[in-house]
């Protein structure tokens, strides 16, 4: 008796065996089929996010975005404002504004003042410093010019009343003579320090008081 029941053993044994064979089987095809789907799915995706050129060069697509009546595939999800009821029953929609506007009013821009000095002309390579001189019988307006060494000084003389000239001697500086209502102007550098008159050299009229001084400091 116990030699006729081992083969029965060692048979259900190896269909024990073969079931597991093939429980191992359909657990790796049925892997297998999952990782597929999942390769096809992403290639799927790659391919719907970019493209190339039928010309072989590579181009840039752009999603269009889905318009009322076209199916996207996805569940679109619409934002609705949530009515607030008022103290009278009935409700009422709260939006919420995208902009607001600025009501302060603008804010002034501080422009500076240019300063003009009347005395001083910049020139295109040294600084004149001008003064205008006026004459009539028998003095000068201003009596007194005060400049610095190396200045570049220019006189502009006019004659409010007779004929006069704007002369100093040691300096080399002199004007025309002018007569009523007529101006002449002259240019040069005060390369001297000290204290120099001027006058008008026309008849006895320095000898009249019509003089000045010209300090260069």
């Amino acid at each position: 008796m116990a030699e006729e029941k081992q083969p029965a053993s060692k048979k259900i044994s190896s269909e024990n065996n073969s079931d597991s064979i093939f429980m191992v089987v359909l657990v790796i095809l049925i892997v297998i089929l999952i990782a597929g789907g999942g390769i096809y799915w992403m290639m799927s995706q790659a391919d719907s996010a970019g493209g190339t050129d039928n010309q072989g060069g590579a181009f840039t697509t752009q999603t269009p975005l889905p318009t009322s009546g076209q199916a996207t595939g996805q569940p679109t999800r619409v934002t609705t404002p949530t009515p607030v009821p008022t103290a009278t029953g009935e409700p009422y929609m709260e939006l919420t504004p995208t902009e607001e506007e600025s009501t302060a009013p603008p804010t002034p821009v501080a422009t500076a003042t240019p300063t003009v000095t009347p005395t001083s002309v910049q020139g295109d390579q040294d600084q004149v410093r001008s003064f205008a001189v006026s004459g009539r019988n028998f003095e000068f307006s201003p009596t007194e010019i005060r400049v610095r060494q190396g200045d570049r000084v220019r006189i502009v003389f006019t004659s409010l009343d007779g004929t006069h000239d704007f002369v100093i001697d040691e300096l080399a500086v002199a004007t025309q003579q002018v007569s009523t209502g007529q101006t002449d102007a002259v240019e040069f550098v005060a390369d001297q320090a000290g204290n120099f008159e001027f006058y008008c050299s026309v008849g006895n009229h320095r000898a009249m008081g019509m003089v000045g001084t010209l300090i260069v400091e």
